[in-house]
């Protein structure tokens, strides 16, 4: 039989929170506070910290790993060392001197990256005569096993987020030529030979090329 420990917490927590909230009281009532006081200090804590679902935070520093199996949700400065969260995770301003791990981060205002800003190459693509590229990160490598050319009607598949950007590149030997007007933007149909990269931004209905390197 599998013990599903978080439900037995859940059952358990509010028992335990009350003998510990007896115990501050009557520890702080101890050291001078007055019986009204301690109970004040002590509700205005767990405002601050709700164990039992989403943690809400005015500020937290953490010198250490994080690791966040819910929600998380900050509102002010947070400097972690290294952050990985499984779930939705929200932060009104995140600092992360070592490596930050997300399954997806949204930053709605302005971020920064003070070294280096890295995108994991997706696994590379093996393009068919009339195929169409369906990426699957921005920086997306190509090959092909003979000089082909994409759909002309649908180059490179819809993203569902505008301004997302797209960097292809074709690691193989083979030419593979990009049609324009097939929900891309070009000046032209697009040859990538070997070596050759093109950058892309979508705007919402099309692929619009930023860029292209001849190498």
């Amino acid at each position: 039989m599998t013990v599903d420990w978080r439900a037995v917490w859940r059952f358990v927590w509010p028992i335990v929170r009350e003998g510990l909230v007896a115990m501050l009281v009557a520890l702080l009532v101890a050291m001078g506070y007055s019986d009204r006081l301690a109970r004040e200090a002590l509700a205005r804590e767990q405002a601050r910290v709700g164990a039992m679902g989403v943690t809400h935070l005015s500020a937290l520093a953490v010198m250490d790993d994080v690791s966040v199996g819910g929600d998380l949700s900050v509102q002010g400065a947070t400097s972690l060392a290294e952050l990985s969260a499984t779930n939705a995770t929200t932060l009104t301003n995140l600092t992360a001197s070592g490596a930050a791990t997300l399954g997806s981060l949204a930053v709605s205002g302005a971020g920064s990256v003070g070294t280096w800003l890295q995108t994991l190459p997706a696994e590379t693509l093996t393009i068919a005569a009339g195929g169409v590229i369906t990426p699957t990160g921005t920086f997306q490598a190509l090959r092909a096993t003979g000089a082909v050319t994409t759909s002309a009607t649908t180059a490179i598949v819809d993203h569902t987020l505008t301004g997302t950007l797209l960097c292809l590149l074709n690691t193989g030997e083979y030419d593979i030529v990009v049609k324009d007007g097939a929900n891309t933007q070009q000046a032209g149909d697009v040859a990538l030979g070997p070596v050759d990269a093109c950058l892309y931004v979508w705007d919402g209905t099309q692929w619009v090329m930023l860029g292209k390197s001849d190498n």
